[in-house]
C-alpha cells in the first residue's frame, strides 16, 4: 500500500544555513511573496503595494509621519526637496521647500517640530512647524562659531535632540536645551565617543551610539549642562557590543523597547544590554551575506517595523533590490521580491500604515497591502509588476528508512483566485539533496480549497518540491504539501 507523506505542513520560514536535507522542522529552503502564517494559511501571497505620491524630483532620501498636534503629516526628503504626501484621498506631493539639505537618515519629532539633519554634517539642521492651516514652514536650526546644531544623525531622548557626526567632529555626540532644539546648543553638553558616528537610537536610560564596527551607549539621565549645578552631568560610555555596527542608519528602528540594526554581519536586535543576530536565529546569515556583498557594498540599507515584522531592504545599483523580513516574535524571515525602498515610515494613528519609497521612479509608496491583500483585484505592483510567490521545500527521505521509494504523486493543497482557468502554479522537483529543479505539472485555478494531484511516477531516495507562480492572481493561500509513495524492498539497490 502507497504511504502519503507530509513534505511540507506547518511553515516557519526560510531557512537556508544549513543542508537541504538538514532544515529544522516547517522550515523551507527559499520562501519570495509569501507571507507565512497569514489569514489561516500556510502562507498566503503578499499584496500589492500601491503608490502614494507622485514624481518627486529626486530619489527620496528620508521619509517621516509626524504626528502634529494640529493632525499627522507624512513628510519625504529627497534631495534638497521637501514634500508633503497626501496620508488619504489621491496620491499626491505638495513642495514646501526646495532649500532643505539632503539628508542620511529619517527625519525625527520633537516637541511638535520635524528635525532634519543634514548629510554634509556642515550645514545646520532644518527644523519644520506646521500650524494646521498654513503650509509647513522649513527654518534653518540655531547656528553660532560653537552651539550651531550640526551632525548628520539625530535621535530624541529625555526631550533633547541628539545630533552626532559633525563634518569637524565626527565623535561627538551634542545634546539640545532640555524641550527646544531651536535654541542655540550648549557647547558643554556633547561627548566624545571612540569612533565616528554612523547613526542614533534612544532606550530609556541610554542612547545607543553606532559606529562602523561596534555600538556604545552613553548611558545615565543627565548630559553635560552649563545652566545645572552640576555641569558635568551623569553620562558614562562604554561598549555595548564590538562585533557589529550599523551600516546606514535607515536601518535603525523600533521594536517593544528594543533596537534593530544591520551592517554586513547581519540584522541585530538589543534591549540595551544584550545584542541578537536575527539572521543567524532565523536561519538566512549565508543568505544575507550573498546579497550584501553582491557587486560590492550596498548603496543603502532600510528597515522599517511594522506590526511585529521587521522589513530590510538592501539596494544595489545593477541588481533588483532584496527585502529581509523578520516575523520578531518568532525569528521567522522571508523575503519579498519588487520593494526598492531607500527609507521607511510607519503611521502612530488607530490604523497602523507602512510607507516605503521606489527609488527608480522617485515616488513614495504605501506597502500597507503587502500584510492586507486587498482580494478583489489581481495583485499587481502599481509599477507593473505582477506579484509571482515562490516556495521551495526542503529535500526529504520521505520515510525513515534509507532506500529508494516509488513516488507515484504529490498531493497540493492550496486557493488560487483568478477569473480564468488558466494554469497559474508551476511545480518542480528534485531528486538529490544538491539537484537541479525539474519541471512537474501545472496547477489551474480554485478559489475555495482543493486539494489537486501533480504526478510524479519517479524512483528516487527522497523528494524536494518547488512552485512557482506563473500569473497573477486575486488570491493564493498554500496549505500543504504531500507525497504518495511505495517504500521499495530493502535489499534492492
Amino acid at each position: 500500500m502507497a504511504d502519503l507523506s507530509p513534505l511540507l505542513r506547518e511553515i516557519r520560514g526560510v531557512y537556508s544555513d544549513r543542508a537541504r536535507d538538514r532544515l529544522p522542522d516547517g522550515s523551507v529552503w527559499e520562501m519570495i511573496d509569501w507571507v507565512p502564517d497569514l489569514m489561516q494559511a500556510g502562507a498566503r501571497i503578499r499584496g500589492a503595494w500601491l503608490y502614494k505620491s507622485t514624481v518627486l524630483p529626486s530619489p527620496p532620501d528620508g521619509l517621516l509621519y509626524a504626528p502634529f498636534i494640529a493632525g499627522p503629516k507624512l513628510f519625504v526628503i529627497s534631495g534638497s526637496y521637501a514634500h508633503d504626501i497626501p496620508l488619504s484621498g489621491a496620491i499626491g506631493a505638495t513642495q514646501f521647500s526646495a532649500a532643505i539639505p539632503p539628508t542620511r537618515q529619517n527625519p525625527i519629532f520633537h516637541r511638535n517640530r520635524v528635525v532634519v539633519p543634514a548629510a554634509d554634517g556642515v550645514t545646520n539642521c532644518t527644523i519644520i512647524t506646521w500650524d494646521g492651516i498654513n503650509p509647513p514652514v522649513p527654518a534653518t536650526g540655531p547656528g553660532g562659531a560653537i552651539n550651531s546644531a550640526t551632525g548628520r544623525y539625530a535621535t530624541v531622548w529625555k526631550d533633547r535632540t541628539v545630533l552626532a557626526n559633525s563634518n569637524t567632529q565626527p565623535s561627538i555626540v551634542r545634546y539640545s536645551q532640555i524641550g527646544d532644539p531651536t535654541i542655540a546648543f550648549d557647547d558643554l553638553s556633547k561627548v566624545n565617543t571612540s569612533y565616528a558616528v554612523t547613526g542614533l537610537a534612544a532606550q530609556r536610560a541610554q542612547v545607543l551610539c553606532f559606529h562602523d564596527s561596534s555600538v556604545e551607549r552613553l548611558r545615565g539621565t543627565t548630559p553635560p549642562d552649563s545652566t545645572l549645578t552640576d555641569k558635568t552631568g551623569d553620562l558614562t560610555l562604554d561598549v555595548l557590543w564590538d562585533r557589529a555596527g550599523c551600516y546606514d542608519a535607515r536601518s535603525i528602528a523600533y521594536w517593544q523597547d528594543n533596537v534593530l540594526f544591520a551592517d554586513a554581519r547581519g540584522i541585530q536586535l538589543t534591549d540595551g544590554s544584550v545584542v541578537r543576530n536575527v539572521t543567524v536565529q532565523g536561519g538566512v546569515i549565508n543568505l544575507w551575506h550573498q546579497v550584501f556583498n553582491r557587486g560590492g557594498k550596498p548603496d543603502t540599507v532600510a528597515g522599517g517595523v511594522y506590526r511585529d515584522y521587521y522589513l530590510c531592504t538592501l539596494r544595489k545599483a545593477g541588481y533588483p533590490p532584496y527585502t529581509f523580513v523578520v516575523d520578531i516574535p518568532n525569528r521567522k524571515v522571508f523575503t519579498i521580491g519588487n520593494v526598492d525602498s531607500a527609507c521607511y515610515a510607519f503611521s502612530v494613528a488607530t490604523v497602523e500604515q507602512l510607507f516605503g519609497t521606489n527609488q527608480q521612479t522617485k515616488q513614495v509608496t504605501d506597502l500597507t497591502p503587502v500584510f492586507d491583500p486587498d482580494a478583489s483585484k489581481l495583485q499587481i505592483d502599481d509599477n507593473g509588476t505582477a506579484v509571482l510567490p515562490t516556495i521551495s521545500t526542503g529535500w526529504d527521505r520521505l520515510t525513515r528508512k534509507p532506500g529508494f521509494k516509488r513516488v507515484i504523486e504529490a498531493h497540493v493543497s492550496y486557493t488560487a483566485d483568478r477569473d480564468d482557468n488558466q494554469e497559474v502554479l508551476q511545480t518542480y522537483y528534485i531528486n538529490s539533496p544538491i539537484g537541479a529543479d525539474k519541471a512537474l505539472g501545472q496547477l489551474r485555478p480554485s478559489k475555495s480549497y482543493i486539494r489537486r494531484p501533480v504526478p510524479i511516477r519517479r524512483r528516487m531516495e527522497g523528494l524536494g518540491m518547488k512552485i512557482t507562480q506563473t500569473l497573477p492572481t486575486k488570491d493564493t493561500r498554500l496549505f500543504d504539501i504531500s507525497v504518495r509513495t511505495y517504500p521499495e524492498e530493502p535489499s534492492r539497490t
